[in-house]
């Protein structure tokens, strides 16, 4: 969480600096691109690790449809994933399969006021999912939002704790929309606000999870993405250990393309 804090600071001030000191990359260098058949990848490295290989036809990384396979490691799990997607000017929609292993996390009695999530050898669940997002420009940024939708398909009827989107869940459903406002600066190279997810469909009633925090991304380099948020809970059903109720992210994303020249750093 300092190194988020760090970073928030560290881009704020590269905003104000001179132009002439510039070192970031405001254009995204898949918008220009050509509408073509191709192979694409794409690596992420920070507080997780993940691996994505998508084929299809399009603007890869921009306007595209097509399937991709997925892989991530986390400190506490590990999952693979296989999608088909359509990504559009009006929103980016994704349906797949997934298969989770979790390290030491394990179902729950289906309880409200959990302590902490139960750690015994961990177990693997299976899930279908429904991700959709997209961005409306406003002026002076852009306006952020999320639905993600997770059909447990092999859980028992217990308290889970889905590990992609750090929420308990009861089966069979999932939800978690999001919603935010990032301001466009430095051309667009850099985009900092702040946004709130709300776990919607968690199948256990009472009070109900909402995250708020801030949120940012920065492009230094045509093929590289410094990205990141922190949401923490106002509104809780629970009382998990912190790791646990929080939902943080700061990763370096590295983007590549077949029809793409290989990308060069000043």
């Amino acid at each position: 969480m300092n190194t988020h804090l760090l970073l928030v600071a560290v881009s704020a001030l590269v905003a104000v600096t001179p132009s002439a000191l510039r070192a970031d990359e405001a254009s995204d260098p898949w918008e220009g691109g050509e509408a073509r058949l191709f192979l694409a990848g794409r690596a992420d490295l920070g507080t997780f690790a993940h691996v994505g290989i998508a084929a299809g036809y399009g603007k890869p990384h921009w306007m595209w449809a097509g399937v991709e396979a997925r892989a991530a490691l986390g400190i506490d799990f590990g999952m693979v994933a296989a999608n088909l997607r359509v990504a559009l000017l009006v929103g980016d929609l994704w349906a797949g399969l997934r298969a989770t292993r979790t390290w030491q996390h394990v179902p729950m009695p289906p309880a409200i006021g959990l302590e902490d999530v139960t750690d015994s050898g961990g177990f693997t669940y299976r899930t279908g999912d429904l991700f959709a997002s997209g961005a409306v420009p406003t002026p002076g940024g852009l306006l952020l939002w999320e639905a993600n939708f997770v059909r447990f398909l092999d859980a028992p009827p217990m308290a889970i704790y889905e590990e992609w989107l750090k929420v308990v869940c009861v089966p069979p459903w999932c939800g978690v929309a999001r919603l935010g406002w990032v301001a466009r600066l430095r051309d667009g190279a850099l985009n900092v606000g702040a946004g709130a997810e709300w776990a919607f469909l968690d199948g256990r009633g009472g009070e109900e999870l909402v995250r708020v925090g801030p949120m940012l991304s920065w492009r230094p380099f045509p093929h590289l993405v410094v990205q990141g948020y922190a949401y923490f809970p106002v509104s809780d059903p629970d009382h998990l250990g912190f790791l646990d109720r929080i939902n943080a992210t700061l990763v370096i994303t590295y983007t590549i393309a077949t029809g793409t020249g290989s990308p060069v750093f000043p």
